[in-house]
């Protein structure tokens, strides 16, 4: 996997659209890569503090920069990956939506409803944990701004994701669904800057 730095180019109209338009993030950041998120297993981040972006990948971005984005640095992250050992212990730094799945008798598919509480949305980081070889040892919740969006009217139009951050320390109990989860990310919305588990 590869770690990639780029800066979100806000002295230009398209580059300040993506700090709000998260439709638009993940375009441009595809457009970086030549390929779709999935084919190229890419998570990201938006720090918005400091117009940046951090990105995971499979590959090196193909272009160094768009109309939006600027690529700073890119990181062969092959040495990071072979430190992850069972009991290894790391801080981290998760957004995500945890949601639950509601359904009824009249509907055929089931719904996702966001948990309302800390101690629900905790609970779920737990579970996620487990299945994706870690333990948390240490978490808190902090205020995370809203996501949001703007897709084609024939595929939604606008959407809103209301995303929690969970911080704190966990513990690596399985190497193989550790590795799974770190490169495929954690939950839903990877396309809009969710389940990217930074670590340190």
């Amino acid at each position: 996997m590869y770690l990639s730095k780029a800066a979100i180019s806000i002295d230009v109209a398209i580059g300040r659209r993506c700090l709000w338009d998260y439709q638009l993030m993940h375009e441009r950041i595809q457009d970086l890569y030549q390929c779709t998120r999935q084919e190229g297993q890419i998570l990201y981040r938006v720090n918005l503090k400091t117009a940046t972006v951090y990105i995971l990948s499979n590959r090196y971005p193909v272009k160094k920069c768009n109309e939006a984005l600027s690529v700073l640095v890119s990181r062969n992250m092959e040495i990071f990956e072979k430190r992850f050992i069972v009991g290894q212990v790391y801080q981290f730094d998760l957004l995500t939506e945890p949601f639950k799945k509601v359904g009824s008798e009249e509907q055929k598919n089931s719904q996702r409803r966001a948990l309302k509480t800390m101690d629900e949305r905790l609970a779920w980081h737990q579970r996620k944990g487990e299945q994706n070889g870690y333990q948390i040892l240490q978490a808190t919740e902090y205020p995370a701004m809203p996501i949001r969006g703007n897709h084609r009217k024939a595929k939604g139009g606008t959407f809103q994701y209301y995303p929690s951050r969970m911080m704190g320390t966990l513990k690596i109990t399985d190497v193989f669904h550790f590795l799974e989860g770190w490169k495929n990310g954690i939950g839903a919305g990877k396309s809009y800057g969710m389940g990217f588990l930074l670590l340190k």
